[in-house]
Order: C-alpha cells, then sequence, then structure tokens
C-alpha cells in the first residue's frame, strides 16, 4: 500500500505536473468535464462524508488519506473520463464506513462487509441512481484492491443495488409510463396560445423556444446552436411555393 501510494504521489501526473498532492483540495478545472460549467472552477476536497458540503470541513484521516488521494490520481491517469468528484464520494463513503469499526480508517482493512456498509450509506442516503453508481465504483475498487494485493485478506464483492430501471425498455407496462410523462393535450394546445400572448422578454424565450421545437422536433441543444443568420426563405414543390425556414446543424 505504501508502495502504491508513493507512485501516484510522485510519478502520476493526471493533473498537471504544479499540482500539490499533499493539498487536501486540487484544482481540476483543465483537467474535468466542463459541459455547462462556464467559467466556474472545478475543484475536490477530500473531506469526509459528514462534511462534505460544509463550509467548515474535516478532511479525511490518515492513513485513508493519502491512499483517497493515490486512487483518484491512478484512476484518472487510466481514464480521462473519470469524474473526480464520484470517485471522491466513493472513498468518503468507504472511510466513514471503515470508521465505524476502527477510529483509524486504514485501506488495508477493508473487507466485504466494509464494502457492503458502504453500499448501504449509498442507498440510505442518495437516489436510486446515485447509488447504482457508487456501488459500480465501490466493486471496481474491491477488485483492484484484491488483484493487487492492497488488502489484509483477499475477498471478491459485488455490488448489491439493482440496476435502475431505463426509460428504454419495451413493452406495455413501460408504454404506460411513458405516457404517464407526456405533457396532456390541453398542454399542447395551450402552447400556441401562450406563444401569441407572450410579451414578457422571459416569456417569449420559453413559449418560442416550445414553438421552434413542435415546429421542428429536435434536441434543445441544436436550438441553442442556431447560428445567427439561420432564417432562409425557400420554395419548395413543382408549384415553387414560398416556405420559411431555419437552417438547422
Amino acid at each position: 500500500m505504501a508502495s502504491f501510494i508513493e507512485l501516484c504521489k510522485t510519478r502520476l501526473r493526471p493533473f498537471g505536473n504544479h499540482f500539490d498532492f499533499d493539498a487536501n483540495e486540487w484544482d481540476v478545472t483543465e483537467y474535468a468535464s466542463r459541459r455547462g460549467m462556464g467559467t466556474q472552477r472545478t475543484r475536490v476536497h477530500f473531506s469526509t462524508l459528514e462534511t462534505a458540503n460544509s463550509t467548515d470541513r474535516t478532511f479525511m484521516e490518515s492513513p485513508f488519506l493519502d491512499f483517497a488521494k493515490a486512487y483518484l490520481c491512478y484512476t484518472s491517469s487510466l481514464k480521462s473520463s473519470i469524474v473526480p468528484s464520484h470517485q471522491v464520494l466513493l472513498t468518503r463513503i468507504v472511510e466513514a464506513a471503515l470508521k465505524e469499526h476502527s477510529p483509524s480508517p486504514d485501506p488495508t482493512k477493508i473487507t466485504v462487509e466494509t464494502l457492503n456498509r458502504s453500499a448501504q450509506i449509498a442507498m440510505a442516503g442518495y437516489s436510486h441512481n446515485a447509488a447504482y453508481t457508487i456501488g459500480n465504483l465501490a466493486e471496481r475498487l474491491g477488485l483492484f484492491l484484491n488483484d493487487h494485493g492492497l488488502t489484509e485478506i483477499p475477498f471478491q464483492w459485488k455490488s448489491p443495488v439493482p440496476r435502475p430501471e431505463t426509460k428504454q425498455r419495451v413493452g406495455k407496462e413501460f408504454d404506460e409510463q411513458r405516457k404517464k410523462r407526456l405533457p396532456s393535450p390541453a398542454a399542447l394546445e395551450a402552447l400556441p396560445q401562450i406563444f401569441r400572448m407572450a410579451t414578457e422578454s422571459s416569456d417569449i424565450i420559453v413559449s418560442s423556444v416550445a414553438a421552434l421545437l413542435c415546429a421542428a422536433p429536435s434536441r434543445v441543444c441544436e436550438l441553442f446552436e442556431l447560428p445567427s443568420q439561420c432564417e432562409v426563405d425557400q420554395t419548395y414543390g413543382p408549384d415553387k411555393k414560398k416556405a420559411y425556414c431555419l437552417r438547422w446543424w
């Protein structure tokens, strides 16, 4: 375990050459997914599960703290699509499970019972989708620890969190579930009237988006990426009928 931590501390640089491994908060803005984040900085902090959302943070305890940092470095080096906040949340939960049985959380003492308790914490404190993600990450963590002999007792563990039902499943039951999520006919029929009556800027924008997406079904991201010169007058058909169009990507 000490060799693994030393390797990650001195040899791996998934967040650039200047980040401080010993710091308890890392700025990973340049290396994290930035979709929809604007100018907001992306930071991960190695706080405990209890103080993760507090301004007065308490950081994880040694010897678990260095392992949490090393594991984030290792997984981020192997796969660029890793979400750092997900990995840190996993280690927070595992540390909390370890501390229930030991005042000094030691990663070499992680067992099947530790990960079972971690899954329970995830299911009790987070949505089903989030708990499923945490369970999968915990399963990968267990596989990593076992494959590299980093725990006192070898073990194999499978996440007990069931896969959430998705809207892509087929059959009468799932067709009915999808229908329940659709707007009512009355709501759809009201859209043109709302569009014509809107006077406030915010109402004009929202109702115009709805009108455009009803006219040309698409995802809202394509609508927001319309070029400034997107209006086009064209003719079509043998009668050369005039049509007012939008130039979509």
